[in-house]
């Protein structure tokens, strides 16, 4: 079964649709952003970089039953809110006047274009809560095509992902989808442990080497730091005992204090999955005093960990690993989707919210 890809970056999302039976024709991108780390992986896939030439011609008479797409979430994400003292308009419609939005709408276009069974775009959360005009606005035009649309969501743990991860996908669909999501419990979910335990990670360690160094400060921060703690909260409590009050603290030109951690860093608990990951170096090793490597991190993102990133160093490498579609969640709906197109029952014109974490479908009623 033919689907094509758009924004797929790095390529977690094709390697979660090809393992559950499709064959990806091609990437659609904008710029270089993971496409070399394709090629090598993935040297059948054809990939294109420019949207003005994107060949949707090519692809109309190719059979793609399915569009799969991944355009950048940050115009939603809690780390690309700006702050509201610094922009003039509404603060839940900012992500309007962000233009990294058009990827959505460049993507949308497959739709008119190649009208396949079943057109999908992942993000965060916040698209679906604060972008909802945007996502009715499309969903109007999906339903005017033929589609029904359900704006699905879900957490990545409960399909196999030794990572908390809430996702929101907005598939526009022709046949009828009956969503099947195992929802693991807490002792079935995949631990970050278990998880290095079966990639080999805890046997071998030449892995480690690739990885952002850690400066001095960096390891001063990370002493004594339990598993599960925020680095910020271990490093203000030290502060207070050998400092004294926060008042009295070193501070820059602008009055922030000096060598106070990101509120992003923290150490992982090992027998647990571990927290959202985001492209960059924020996670500490479970027991020693240092950064993930790019083996440990991809596994916890659910690549193979015989897949190689192409980037020669470890700080490019981290962005290309967690800024994608994971590839166990892209399994999970990639098996979905097929089988839905498979059964071919056709469903039009409705609309429809489906919770998968509270097991939950509303239809909306316009």
């Amino acid at each position: 079964m033919n689907a094509l890809g758009i924004y797929i970056f790095g390529g977690g999302f094709s390697i979660g649709m090809r393992a559950a039976g499709f064959d990806v024709l091609g990437h659609l991108e904008d710029g270089p952003f993971g496409v070399d780390t394709v090629r090598q992986n993935m040297p059948g896939i054809e990939v294109h970089t420019n949207p003005e030439t994107w060949p949707f011609d090519a692809y109309r008479g190719r059979g793609v039953k399915v569009v799969f797409c991944n355009p950048p979430c940050a115009p939603w994400s809690g780390a690309g809110i700006r702050p509201k003292r610094m922009i003039d308009h509404d603060f839940k419609d900012n992500y309007r006047h962000d233009p990294r939005v058009s990827c959505v709408y460049n993507a949308f276009d497959a739709i008119r274009y190649l009208r396949p069974s079943v057109w999908c775009w992942e993000s965060v959360q916040g698209a679906f809560h604060r972008g909802r005009e945007l996502c009715d606005e499309l969903a109007e035009e999906a339903v005017e095509l033929g589609y029904s649309v359900s704006y699905v969501l879900l957490n990545g743990v409960h399909v196999g992902l030794p990572q908390q991860r809430r996702r929101f996908f907005f598939v526009a669909h022709r046949v009828k989808i009956d969503w099947e999501y195992p929802h693991l419990e807490p002792d079935q979910q995949v631990s970050v442990t278990r998880a290095w335990r079966a990639a080999g990670l805890l046997r071998c360690r030449a892995h480690v080497a690739f990885r952002h160094m850690e400066s001095a400060g960096d390891r001063a921060m990370m002493e004594g730091c339990p598993p599960g703690q925020a680095l910020r909260l271990h490093w203000e409590a030290k502060m207070r005992a050998t400092v004294g009050p926060e008042e009295t603290w070193p501070r820059n030109k602008l009055g922030a204090v000096i060598g106070r951690p990101a509120f992003t860093y923290r150490r992982l608990r090992p027998n647990v999955p571990c927290k959202t990951m985001m492209g960059g170096t924020h996670l500490v090793h479970p027991t020693e005093d240092r950064w993930l490597s790019v083996k440990e991190s991809q596994v916890l993102c659910g690549y193979p960990v015989d897949y190689e990133f192409s980037p020669p160093t470890p700080e490019a490498c981290y962005p290309e690993v967690a800024q994608a579609v994971l590839p166990t969640v892209g399994e999970w709906l990639g098996h979905n989707l097929r089988r839905a197109v498979e059964r071919g029952r056709r469903q039009r014109g409705r609309r429809f919210v489906v919770d998968l974490e509270k097991d939950h479908t509303e239809e909306i009623i316009t």
